[in-house]
């Protein structure tokens, strides 16, 4: 028996190295896209029993829906969310998009889901991640002096890549930076519509630097971290009209409910469960009033806000220490 066992466990292990060699993966980051496969194999023995057991009670092939085994316990898998599908692939498939595939069928067809199960499957050879942008390496000097010799184009080119790069990783951490996202829009249509040359077009992307570089900095200038400050920002814009003392509530309150959300109602799990989403809701509604917050949030402006932030929460915070800011 005890050799069994290690023959087992050494298969395992092999089976494990063999998947994970052309994964390009950590191998800390192994574990998302395996529990993903092994959820995937699991449910899909479950559609299958039940399968059978509508079968073996007269219902038709043709006529059995998402209900019927929804109804069962069991979660509705469409022909290409089967795991039994994916065994099927032939050796050239894309393996990885079948199984992103998968993943998007099942939460579509169970909504429960959605936003749950692992995503990024690549097999194949590794590619780099992106870099983050530091705005402070930019060599305004040696794009200055290239663009004089001529070569204005690639570096006006090169100056807005880097720039949209920046404001993408910005603007998914702060979803109130729309606003600087539709700025650098209109600086490059205006610019491929022939409202500005070349030279003014170099010349206004330095500045939309400048400006980026100060939003940056704007956490610490507020004495708040930055997701402090994509809360503070869903609380105060447009609308209303704080002063300082009303603004330094008003942080304090973002302070005390991102503590409390994280400490106790952003669980492992909590987008997937009306009782865990409910528990998020009226924290925010407990927060979002006063004396919590200043008069000047009326009864609809609080409504608005509230919707907001639960949105923030929602796709910002996916529950046991992970989110878009921390692990």
């Amino acid at each position: 028996m005890a050799s069994d066992l290690v023959a087992v466990e050494n298969r395992l292990w092999a089976t494990a190295d063999q998947l994970w060699a052309n994964t390009g993966l950590k191998p800390s980051e192994f574990s998302t896209p395996v529990l993903g496969l092994i959820f995937l194999r699991y449910a899909d023995k479950r559609f299958t029993d039940t399968d059978a057991a509508l079968a073996a009670r007269g219902v038709p092939a043709d006529e059995r829906e998402a209900m019927d085994y929804q109804a069962e316990g069991v979660l509705y898998l469409p022909a290409q969310a089967r795991f039994s599908h994916l065994l099927t692939l032939t050796e050239g498939a894309n393996l990885g998009k079948a199984i992103a595939t998968a993943m998007s069928l099942v939460e579509e067809h169970n909504p429960e889901l959605k936003g749950v199960l692992p995503r990024g499957y690549r097999i194949g050879p590794a590619s780099k991640p992106t870099p983050l942008v530091n705005l402070s390496e930019i060599d305004f000097e040696a794009l200055q002096a290239k663009f004089a010799q001529g070569h204005k184009r690639t570096e006006a080119e090169k100056l807005k890549q880097l720039i949209a790069g920046k404001l993408a990783q910005m603007v998914a951490v702060n979803a109130s930076r729309v606003d600087l996202a539709a700025k650098f829009q209109r600086l490059i249509d205006d610019y491929n519509a022939g409202s500005s040359s070349i030279e003014l077009f170099f010349a206004d992307l330095k500045d939309f630097v400048g400006t980026l570089t100060g939003e940056e900095q704007r956490a610490i200038a507020e004495g708040l971290t930055e997701e402090e400050l994509a809360l503070f920002d869903i609380l105060t814009k447009p609308e209303p009209v704080l002063t300082k003392a009303e603004q330094a509530e008003v942080k304090k309150a973002c302070r005390e409910l991102l503590d409390t959300l994280k400490r106790e109602k952003l669980v492992f799990d909590w987008r997937a469960k009306q009782q865990t989403k409910a528990a998020v809701m009226q924290t925010l509604k407990i927060a979002i009033r006063p004396p919590t917050l200043p008069a000047a949030y009326t009864k609809e402006v609080r409504a608005e806000k509230m919707a907001r932030a639960y949105a923030h929460l929602y796709d910002h915070y996916y529950g046991a220490g992970r989110s878009t800011y921390g692990p």
